[in-house]
This record gives C-alpha cells, sequence and structure tokens, in this order.
C-alpha cells in the first residue's frame, strides 16, 4: 500500500488521468480538468485515509456499451487475439465454440474473487480496498445500488478484476489442450469439427457454471463454422486463391454508417470544419483498430457515402439560392447550371447526388478542407 499510494506513483497516474480529457465525470460530477487543484488541497488527506485503511469509496457510476449481438493473457491486445485466431482457423481448426458469459461483470462471486486475488496480494490493506470498492455499488440512471456480486463495470478496476477470475479458464483450457483465444470476456474455443465442438461446448459450460460459477448465455453461445462467426468486431472468409482472412463484420459496418449519420445529421447545427474534426477524430481510431481487415473496396463505399452526406449538410447550410448560386460559379459550375441548381426545389439529400454539385465537392474538395484520406491512411497502417 505504501508503493501504491507514494507521491511518485499518485504523480504517475495523475498524469495518466490527465491525458485523457475526454472522460466522462463520475458519480461526484468532477472534470478532468479540476482534478489536480483538488487533489492539491485535498490528497494528502486521502492519501492518510488509504494508508491507515478508513478510505470509503464511492459508488461507481456505471457506463454501459452496447455489445454488437494457445490463450492469450492478461496484458495482449485485441489485434494480438484476432491473429491469434487467424492462426487456429489457418491451422485448420475451422469451427469455432463461442460461449457467451451472460452479464460477466454483474456475476462475479465476491469472495471467490477475493480469494483469487489473495493468491497474489499479501497486503491486507490494498486486499481491504478492493474488497471495499467491490461492494460500494454502482449509480445507475442517478440511483446508488448496493452489490453483493459484481465487478463494478465502468471502473478501471473492472478489467484487471475480470481478467483474475477468467485466468482459471485460461489455465483449464491449457490443461485441456485447447485452441482458444480470450480478450477480457469474450473468448472462442476452435476444433477441426462440429462434433469436437458440441462436447467441448457441453465440457466447458459444466466448468464455467460449476467450478467458476458463472453463467453462460444459451441463447448467444453457439458452435459454428469460421465464416458464420464473429470477433471483436471481425469477421472470417477464406479467398479464392489465398488462405482464411480478416474482413469487417456486417455489425461493424451498421455500426460506423450509424455513427456517420450521427455526425452528419442536418438538424445538428455546427460548422463543416467542426464537423469534419469530429469525423476525422473517430475516423483515426476506427481505421487504427480495424486496419487488419481486408476493406480496400469498403471504405471506398464507406468514403463515398460519407461524402454525399457532407454535401448534403453543406446544401442545408448554404440554404439560400444566392448563396448558392455564387458558391457554385465559384467552384467552376457554369452559369445555366448553377442557376438550375441553385433555383431546384428538391431535398438535400436527392440533391447531393446532383452531377453539378458532385463536380463543384468533389473528393479533392474535401481533401482540401480536411476530411482525412481513408485509403491512403489504411495503406500506411498496413505497411507497418
Amino acid at each position: 500500500m505504501e508503493q501504491l499510494v507514494s507521491k511518485e506513483n499518485l504523480e504517475k497516474a495523475l498524469k495518466q488521468i490527465e491525458r485523457n480529457k475526454r472522460k466522462a465525470p463520475g458519480i461526484d460530477g468532477m472534470r478532468v480538468e479540476e482534478l489536480r487543484e483538488y487533489l492539491s488541497e485535498h490528497g494528502e488527506g486521502i492519501r492518510q485515509q488509504l494508508l491507515s485503511g478508513t478510505y470509503e469509496p464511492q459508488a461507481v457510476k456505471r457506463v454501459e456499451i452496447p455489445k454488437d449481438g494457445g490463450g492469450l493473457r492478461l496484458g495482449r491486445s485485441q489485434h494480438q487475439a484476432v491473429k491469434e485466431t487467424l492462426k487456429h482457423v489457418r491451422d485448420g481448426k475451422t469451427w469455432v465454440v463461442d460461449m457467451d458469459l451472460s452479464k460477466f461483470f454483474d456475476r462475479v462471486n465476491h469472495d471467490m474473487l477475493m480469494a483469487r486475488v489473495a493468491r497474489q496480494v499479501e497486503d491486507k490493506g490494498i486486499l481491504r480496498l478492493v474488497r471495499r470498492y467491490l461492494e460500494a455499488g454502482v449509480m445507475i440512471h442517478g440511483i446508488v445500488v448496493e452489490t453483493t456480486v459484481g465487478t463494478p463495470q465502468g471502473d478501471p478496476l473492472s478489467p484487471l478484476l475480470s481478467n483474475i477470475i477468467l485466468d482459471d479458464l485460461d489455465k483449464e483450457l491449457e490443461r485441456r489442450g485447447h485452441a482458444f483465444v480470450r480478450y477480457a470476456d469474450d473468448f472462442q474455443a476452435y476444433v477441426s469439427s462440429s462434433r469436437s465442438g458440441r462436447r467441448v461446448m457441453e465440457s466447458l459450460q459444466k466448468y464455467v457454471e460449476g467450478t467458476l460459477k458463472l453463467k453462460v448465455n444459451q441463447e448467444k453461445s453457439s458452435v459454428r463454422r469460421i465464416r458464420k462467426t464473429t470477433y471483436l468486431g471481425f469477421s472470417f472468409y477464406k479467398k479464392p486463391r489465398g488462405p482464411i482472412s480478416l474482413r469487417l463484420a456486417s455489425k461493424t459496418l451498421q455500426k460506423v454508417r450509424r455513427k456517420f449519420r450521427e455526425l452528419t445529421t442536418r438538424r445538428w447545427s455546427i460548422s463543416i470544419e467542426d464537423r469534419i474534426q469530429r469525423i476525422n477524430q473517430y475516423l483515426k481510431g476506427w481505421i487504427g483498430y480495424f486496419y487488419p481487415a481486408d476493406m480496400k473496396t469498403r471504405l471506398e463505399r464507406i468514403m463515398g457515402w460519407l461524402r454525399r452526406r457532407l454535401r448534403m449538410c453543406l446544401w442545408k447550410q448554404w440554404k439560400d439560392p444566392r448563396t448558392r448560386l455564387r458558391k457554385l460559379r465559384g467552384l467552376g459550375v457554369e452559369d445555366e447550371e448553377a442557376r438550375k441548381v441553385a433555383g431546384s426545389r428538391k431535398g438535400y439529400w436527392a440533391l447531393s447526388l446532383n452531377q453539378q454539385i458532385h463536380k463543384a465537392l468533389d473528393n479533392q474538395y474535401w481533401s482540401d478542407a480536411g476530411l482525412i484520406q481513408l485509403i491512403p491512411t489504411y495503406s500506411k497502417y498496413c505497411r507497418v
């Protein structure tokens, strides 16, 4: 505990939090930029409470993230997990045992979890603090709910605790010699036939529910061929003259289109510059995660659709016919054609596909406006 609350360690932790300025406030409503000043006044008192064992954590503000309907251990990335999956299926294990742990974060038994933490942690102060965090409760829609089971989802402690409880699952799968991949509570085992898959599913369910005291969601668990499964947003396909490879799962494509609709809604009155900045921020993170997939053709379609959405937004922004005429002329559209389009009564979405508007607001226009070029970015990631 003395090492945990040393001033050097706390300063390092504070800087790490400050780098993530977009993080939402917790139950106390404190913003990241307010934290340093607060700790300069109250930090030593909190530190002494931690050392004396009198600190009482507040409930955790639950953040629920919507989920799309050899093994890997703590610290591995999603990319490494997907890479390991490809290795297994290319070795001929093309049947997937996909087991869904029903509401995993809500069902972990506290006593069982603390027993596993105590295997590695001897300091009673830290063990007491972890137990208090588990029992502090969660705030759901403004109401604090006590917790007797589960880990504090939304808290940075939660992923670590989930790996601790599922470490036993890793070791059991390794002991049985199964090919498997686990990332947090998402795990799959890989076998060579449907019959083997059903046998593995049955035995693993007995272990998970009997030994780990977790619940398997029967409706979301299945044994199926690799081409019919997804993992961490990726799906799999067989190239005509090549190995099984990655592509974007259909739900991933649906999700990115929903996000683009949010960012390009006509009801959102912000400048086109701010809109592009927000789109770029999302796209950089998105392509940085999904670049292992084969998706050049998909990206071209996605970006074409996005540029059309932006043309729609800009056309609404140029609401006055005189503004539209002036803008089109300035972008090289001939006067007669510009007048026809500027005076059109067609809707924004229909006109976003108009030949003259498309010519004026072409790919180069959006590139000059700062919109990220996804194909070159994708190619750069692929070369790394």
